[in-house]
This record gives structure tokens, sequence and C-alpha cells, in this order.
């Protein structure tokens, strides 16, 4: 029998490698993304009134995987920040407040489902986290985590107490008061990712330059992550250094031939315009 690799030192080299290999290929620009659930549970506005909305939403940071990493289908992210919360947006005033952080709600099983439910009436929020366990993995073990994870409870948008609620009293109030109408959060747009605790340096650590090199010339990953970078380090730049950034990105664009310069014009526009709106 031929043995390939006779010597340990070869075999342990070899793996060591291949580790590497498997397990440091990522990214390195850090994705952001703030993700509101439209379904389980839907957005709700405060019965009677557009101006206040309730809804669940996801903040995520991660590297996406790269080389040998991203395949067949591009790979597992290396997730560096992940959070769920209870939010109130009050639309005229541009105001966000966490009601509660849901972020164990992400822990449950894959076989035991999200089934939430929310109902805003006069200042209290109630919150149905309900599950649906998937047929076949009907158990005792699965019924248990079910149970473990379904809470029901009212939450004071003045107060911010929080008391248990009888699953069949919201299901009362679920009946007599909800109603479809879908929310309008496009107006998140104008709240600072911070509030989302979506601080990229605290995050992802790099110096300045590198932020602001990888915004203006979209090596960055994703418009969000250049809009943390604008709202968070680029908005503290003296006006002249700001104009000095566009010229940058006016130079950049004269410089790359025509199939190249459309796409960097048309994907760096929002970027542009949200920079020049800082003069």
């Amino acid at each position: 029998m031929i043995r390939l690799y006779p010597n340990k030192k070869y075999q342990f080299i070899l793996l060591v490698g291949v580790t590497l290999l498997l397990t440091s290929c990522y990214s390195n620009y850090v994705h952001l993304s703030y993700d509101v659930e439209y379904s389980h549970p839907d957005p709700i506005y405060q019965f009677g009134d557009s101006n206040k909305v309730a809804f669940v939403s996801t903040q995520k940071a991660y590297l996406r995987a790269t080389g040998i990493s991203a395949f067949p289908d591009g790979g597992q992210v290396k997730f560096l920040y992940k959070k769920t919360g209870l939010y109130l947006y009050e639309i005229g005033r541009n105001k966000l407040t966490q009601l509660k952080d849901l972020t164990d709600s992400k822990d449950i099983p894959w076989y035991v489902r999200n089934r939430s439910e929310l109902l805003f009436i006069d200042s209290l929020v109630y919150y149905y986290r309900k599950g649906a366990i998937l047929d076949t993995k009907e158990s005792k073990e699965a019924l248990v985590i079910k149970q473990k994870y379904e809470k029901c409870y009212s939450i004071n948008i003045n107060t911010k107490k929080i008391n248990s609620v009888d699953t069949a009293k919201f299901n009362s109030l679920y009946k007599e008061h909800y109603k479809k109408k879908r929310a309008d959060l496009s107006a998140l747009k104008k709240i600072p990712l911070a509030e989302f605790d979506l601080i990229i340096q605290d995050i992802y650590p790099k110096s300045d330059e590198e932020y602001i090199e990888e915004t203006i010339y979209l090596t960055s990953d994703g418009q969000t992550t250049r809009r943390a970078v604008i709202e968070q380090i680029i908005s503290k730049l003296q006006k002249k250094e700001i104009k000095q950034l566009l010229k940058k990105m006016d130079d950049h664009s004269k410089t790359l031939e025509e199939y190249e310069k459309s796409k960097y014009d048309t994907y760096s526009k929002e970027t542009y315009e949200s920079i020049k709106s800082l003069l």
C-alpha cells in the first residue's frame, strides 16, 4: 500500500494549511443591515393613529465568505453582531425607541417557526410570540422548546413597564382591534444607524481613512455600510475635506472606461448625494 504522506510532519502542515484556508477566507469589508419584519409579526399602527408604528427589526453585521469558502453557494457568513428588537417609531417626530430586546427569539431552533403577532392599543404594545413546529419534528422535546419561547406581554410606551398578558385576553383584543394595513416605514431612512446600535467602528474597527476610501470608491459592502460611514465618520469632517472627497469621486469617474464609468456613476449616486448634503 502506498502512503502519500509518510512523514507526520507533512501531514500536520497540510492539515493546518487546509484548516486556515477554510476558516480564514472572509472579506475584509463588513456588511451592515437592519431588516424590518413584515410577517410574523407585521408592523402595526397604533389603533386609531397612523403616526405611531410598532415593529420588530433585526440588525446584523457580518463578513462574507470569499475564495474557496464561498463555494458552491456563497458560503456561510461570519457574524460580528446580531440583534433583534421591538421598536416604536413616531413618524411625525422621526423618533425611534427600543421597547424590548428580543434577541433570544432568534435562537429558536429551525424546526420551531416564529409566528408572532403585534397589537398597539392606546399606550400599550402587545407582543405575542407564538411558535409552530414543523410536522417532521413533532416531539416532546420540540413541544417543550415551543412552550419555553411562547410569551405574551404588554409594554407601556410611556413607562416601558412590561406585564404578562393572558393569551385568551390577547386573542380577544386581537379579534376586536386588529386591522390589516401595511405600515409605511420608508421614513426610517432618516433615523441614524447608530440608533439601531449599528456603530461601525465598534463592530469592526478600522481607521477612518480606510472606511472613507472604501466608501467613495465603492469597495465597501453595501449601501447601508456606506451610509454608516457617511453618518458616523464623514459627517465629522470639515467642509473643505468633504469637498475634497467629492472631487476624488469626480476624478475617479473620469479615469474609468465607458462601461465602468457608467456603472460607477450609477452605483455611487446615492453615496455622492449623501456626502454632498453635508455641505
